[in-house]
């Protein structure tokens, strides 16, 4: 008797599909420039998008264009896509010991989909070492004596972060 709720697999051997992918050839000259010298990069940018938020900003940073795309279909246009949102400055709870100074989190996550290699909800050394470097960058630019006792949480989420250029280098990628 068959098991009519199971798909039955085919009767004869099967194999994988194989897509040949051309072999790399490093460039015999440095890319061409095809942006204009003075003009700028496109960008997109959208503040206010978490309303629970003190502030929030989508920002999209197009790469420039090749002028001879490959033609495999594993190629997309290159973007780095982030979200930022800042929560704050709000105060601290009562069971945190006094501070003169603002205290001041920056937290840097990959989306699991933001590169080619799936990522983990783990926190790695990449993230930890990016959220410490906006951290520093952050810390010169406030003027933390304003805000006694009181805490800023900045949240930035890498949503695409992956250039494929000519030499395969990628953006916001560890090594």
């Amino acid at each position: 008797m068959a098991d009519r709720r199971r798909i039955n697999p085919p009767s004869g051997p099967t194999t994988a599909p194989i897509f040949l992918t051309p072999p790399f050839q490093p460039p015999s000259q440095p890319p061409q420039r095809t942006r204009p010298p003075h003009s700028i990069r496109k960008i997109f940018l959208q503040t206010g998008l978490t309303p629970s938020a003190s502030g929030s900003a989508y920002l999209e940073l197009e790469a420039p264009s090749t002028p001879n795309p490959p033609t495999n279909f594993t190629h997309k246009h290159s973007t780095l896509k982030l979200t930022c949102t800042v929560h704050g400055p709000r105060p601290l709870p009562r069971s945190v010991p006094f501070s003169p100074h603002l205290l001041l989190t920056a937290n840097v996550k990959f989306a699991p989909f933001a590169s080619k290699h799936r990522r983990g909800y783990v926190r790695d050394t990449s993230e930890r070492d990016l959220s410490m470097h906006v951290e520093t960058a952050l810390r010169g630019c406030l003027i933390s004596e304003r805000w006694p006792k009181s805490g800023v949480d900045v949240v930035i989420t890498v949503l695409e972060g992956e250039d494929d250029g000519k030499k395969g280098q990628k953006i916001l990628e560890p090594d």
